[in-house]
């Protein structure tokens, strides 16, 4: 079964393939490597910035990692008094 996301991705593709004279296999690639990209840069812009540090995709997260991340943005969401998205 698909997910919303995969059908969507899906939906998207066909479009793009129509508008562009692709197969459907080649506007998923292309749109695939897009979305790869954009996150690549959008990763490295927000680290370059100090705005995250040693970012981990959250499907590579292992229990320890999201503890350190947890640790490592308590002082953040003290100062700002909102309540933490973990909670």
């Amino acid at each position: 079964m698909k997910t919303h996301e995969e059908k969507e991705l899906e939906r998207v593709a066909e479009e793009y393939a129509n508008v562009h004279g692709l197969t459907f296999t080649e506007a998923l690639q292309q749109l695939k490597r897009a979305v790869t990209d954009f996150w690549l840069t959008l990763k490295e812009s927000l680290t370059d910035s100090g705005l995250i540090k040693d970012y981990v995709p959250p499907d590579q997260m292992t229990m320890q990692t999201f503890l350190e991340q947890k640790k490592n943005h308590e002082p953040f969401y003290k100062s700002v008094g909102k309540k933490k998205p973990w909670e």
